[in-house]
């Protein structure tokens, strides 16, 4: 029997995360800059917090509930990416493509973190698990 094919086998390995500490104004670029649409937060051991994302900053600085003047975005921009950075759904290296298709699929999401003993290892994105897939619908 064929061994499934791990989120490891096909994540790519260079992901680029950013320190808990950074203000929002730098973290903006970081987000430009980045690969992905998630961007993995750590603290200063290096360890996963969270990730941030485009809409994040949207949600931040234009919040849909706000009638009249935005706030102050030079104040948002002040405060550092922590105060911002969401948990969410993860997977490890070690669980099968099968597996992180399914949770992309009932998180609605198209990329997720992958996390091993704490630290960011990855990030795996639907596109990613699209090209384990065969044309009957099983995973290689």
């Amino acid at each position: 029997m064929k061994q499934a094919t791990s989120v490891a086998q096909v994540m790519p390995r260079s992901v680029s995360c950013i320190p808990e500490r950074t203000a929002l104004k730098n973290a903006i670029k970081a987000i430009l800059e980045a690969s992905h649409t998630i961007l993995p937060v750590v603290d200063d051991a290096g360890r996963y917090k969270g990730i941030i994302s485009p809409l994040d900053f949207f949600r931040r600085c234009f919040p849909l509930h706000t009638r009249g003047p935005y706030p102050d975005l030079g104040a948002i921009f002040a405060d550092m990416v922590g105060t911002l950075a969401r948990g969410g759904p993860t997977v490890s290296s070690s669980d099968t493509v099968q597996e992180a298709a399914k949770l992309l699929l009932s998180e609605k999401s198209y990329e997720l973190p992958v996390v091993d003993d704490g630290r960011i290892v990855g990030i795996v994105s639907a596109k990613d698990a699209l090209r384990f897939i065969n044309p009957d619908g099983s995973f290689k």
